[in-house]
């Protein structure tokens, strides 16, 4: 059976939207703007996470692996100089 008149059994008469993407994928920007948030709370937990390891560190290890390891940088990048 064919249709002869689609414009009356069309449930949507709005205009077909531009892709945004080149292949043609509907990505919608709310859910954009949603993974972009969820990347920045991640980012600011691991900022926060860092800051309290390095204050809550009483033998001071994570500190003492951070120096040696900046010396040990340094020390290749004299030795390449």
């Amino acid at each position: 059976a064919y249709i002869t008149n689609p414009e009356v059994t069309a449930a949507s008469r709005l205009e077909y939207r531009a892709p945004l993407t080149k292949k043609g994928l509907l990505v919608q920007l709310d859910m954009l703007n949603d993974a972009f948030l969820g990347l920045s709370v991640v980012a600011l937990a691991l900022v926060i996470w860092v800051v309290r390891l390095l204050v809550t560190d009483p033998a001071g290890v994570v500190r003492a692996s951070m120096v040696r390891s900046a010396e040990k940088d340094k020390q290749k990048k004299t030795k390449k100089a």
